[in-house]
């Protein structure tokens, strides 16, 4: 097999249109294959893709694709492992718990690096972002990307590993300056030990001393070619070009995207309890340019990139094209159209309450990441005091969890969205638990995988003009098509 080179698949990726990695299985295999095949850039979500992969085995893999992928995993053991642990024939009850994936936990090697405690876990991420991206590239040519959150860095390499065994195009990674990627890429792409900084707290100071977490491929791994992807980095603006400067590819994400945002400059918070994003948060379109211009003379040619946050419609990528980018990501108006991972009922009550005049909040602390999060208001949702103040707080996922080190030397977890005695019991100060919401429990509950009394956390982007456009246009059912002839100008 013939491997594309890097200049061929940034060529390639050279699209209009990106359609968002969202959430937790919003942004799904099949919604991204529909972008791609229909000439854009087509996306899925690496976020917590192990859980995703192994309760659609258990709420029976009705489509049999999740199956049919793992049959191409190149570790055929493992694969038969995964569906005799996890796959339940005709689904589980509504009402039974989900067999959960372990839990992350940590030791320290020799070197003073970390490594998961449990093969399987890293072996289960490795094999469910190579099963979402072969589902998304299967039956077409077009290039696919995959979308992961920095902050969950114990679960990056085995995650891009994964995607890499399955032939990602590009990887877009956002939620931290991930400028160690490019390397990381290179060694796995060799199928080499290959390694990541990664924060570890003090037990009591909060004082954080970066480690290093090592992944190593399985020899049984090494009989297949890897092409290195692209890495997109996802900055807020342009000095995110300062920070990482070793990208292959931008997209500028301002502070009205739904999700996590990047801080704001200013530390206060406006008149409605959000951060107060001002005059040093906005893009620096000049600078931009120069940029942009120095570098293509560097490297002989100039680096796509692709504005996000109220981009998605005609105005904004004709905005976008003249500010000299490549185009436009959109997130929400592709996140709730027909054909996204929400689940119908609540995609489609959630719609009904944003075309009834529902807001959007950016919360300074809901997000046990620490980076300020999108949240629509909703009375149906986690977002809700009332039904916020009544879940019992409990980390049994362990997407966003904190390492640190205890007084005895060892690597423990902690969340500020886990109980509170617990966190303070680990070293955890108090006041970092105020507000916080569990995202790992609260966004599977939006694509139908959530654990049995769990509520949804929803998100999307502040500027609802588009959604609301597609709505009144084509219906709740809007399609894929619909958007792209929208943004198109078709």
């Amino acid at each position: 097999m013939t491997l594309k080179s890097l200049d061929v698949v940034l060529k390639s990726l050279e699209r209009e249109i990106i359609q968002g990695g969202m959430g937790v299985w919003v942004s799904t295999h099949s919604l991204a294959k529909e972008y791609s095949t229909l000439g854009q850039l087509g996306v899925v979500s690496g976020v917590a893709q192990e859980i995703v992969m192994t309760r659609r085995l258990q709420n029976g893999d009705s489509t049999g694709e999740v199956r049919f992928a793992l049959q191409q995993f190149p570790d055929e053991e493992f694969a038969d492992w995964i569906i005799d642990t996890y796959f339940v024939p005709g689904g589980k009850k509504l009402d039974a718990k989900y067999i959960s994936v372990p839990f992350p936990k940590f030791s320290l090697n020799s070197d003073n690096s970390l490594r998961l405690k449990n093969d399987a876990l890293s072996r289960l991420i490795t094999a469910a972002n190579f099963v979402e991206v072969y589902l998304a590239k299967h039956g077409h040519d077009n290039p696919i990307g995959i979308n992961y959150l920095y902050k969950v860095r114990y679960a990056m390499l085995p995650a891009l590993y994964g995607a890499m065994l399955a032939g990602v195009d590009a990887l877009m990674i956002g939620a931290g300056v991930a400028r160690d990627i490019p390397n990381a890429l290179t060694s796995l792409t060799g199928h080499n030990s290959t390694t990541l900084p990664i924060p570890v707290e003090g037990a009591k100071d909060h004082l954080t001393k970066d480690h290093l977490i090592r992944f190593d491929p399985q020899e049984i791994f090494k009989k297949k070619d890897l092409m290195r992807p692209a890495f997109v980095g996802i900055v807020s603006n342009h000095m995110g070009l300062r920070m990482l400067p070793n990208a292959d590819a931008y997209i500028f994400e301002g502070p009205t995207a739904g999700g996590h945002n990047a801080p704001a400059r200013s530390k206060s918070l406006n008149s409605k309890g959000e951060p107060d994003y001002g005059a040093l948060d906005a893009m620096d379109f000049a600078y931009m340019k120069m940029w942009f211009d120095k570098d293509a003379q560097k490297n002989g040619a100039m680096k796509p990139h692709w504005l996000a946050g109220g981009y998605g419609s005609p105005e904004g990528l004709l905005k976008a094209k003249e500010h000299g980018a490549t185009g436009v990501q959109i997130g929400s108006v592709a996140g709730y159209g027909k054909g996204s991972g929400i689940y119908d009922p609540l995609r489609l009550l959630i719609l009904k309450q944003m075309m009834d005049g529902g807001t959007v909040f950016t919360s300074p602390d809901f997000s046990s990441s620490g980076y300020p999060f999108k949240l629509f208001q909703s009375l149906d949702t986690l977002e809700n005091p009332a039904l916020y103040n009544v879940r019992k707080r409990i980390c049994d996922l362990g997407f966003l969890v904190d390492l640190y080190k205890t007084p005895e030397g060892k690597i423990g977890t902690r969340c500020p969205s886990e109980n509170v005695a617990n966190y303070i019991k680990k070293g955890g100060s108090e006041k970092d638990t105020i507000n916080k919401g569990c995202l790992c429990n609260g966004l599977p509950v939006n694509v139908g995988l959530g654990s049995p009394g769990e509520l949804p956390v929803i998100t999307c982007g502040s500027d609802l003009s588009s959604i609301k456009i597609m709505v009144n246009k084509y219906g709740p059912n809007y399609t894929v098509k619909n958007v792209i002839d929208y943004i198109l100008d078709k």
